[in-house]
């Protein structure tokens, strides 16, 4: 069996116990959980994408005086 380490921040940390406490878990099993689902799904269980401004964002943004002085 390999064991693995890993830094989290503290609020992080607190907040993920919390939880699943809550849920009956630990941490370890929360972690085996979401590999076993990965190898299940053949990636992330999750979808990860960049999030898309919105075009209102997008004409704010571009019309920014900040922006525009960046010269982009």
């Amino acid at each position: 069996m390999k064991k693995i380490e890993i830094e989290l921040d503290d609020k992080l940390y607190a907040d993920v116990t919390e939880l699943y406490t809550e849920l009956g878990l630990d941490i370890k099993t929360a972690v085996n959980m979401f590999l076993h689902k990965s190898l299940q799904k053949e990636g992330i269980p999750f979808k990860v994408k960049l999030s898309k401004p919105k075009k209102q964002v997008k004409e704010s943004v571009i019309e920014s005086p900040i922006i525009n002085d960046l010269n982009f």
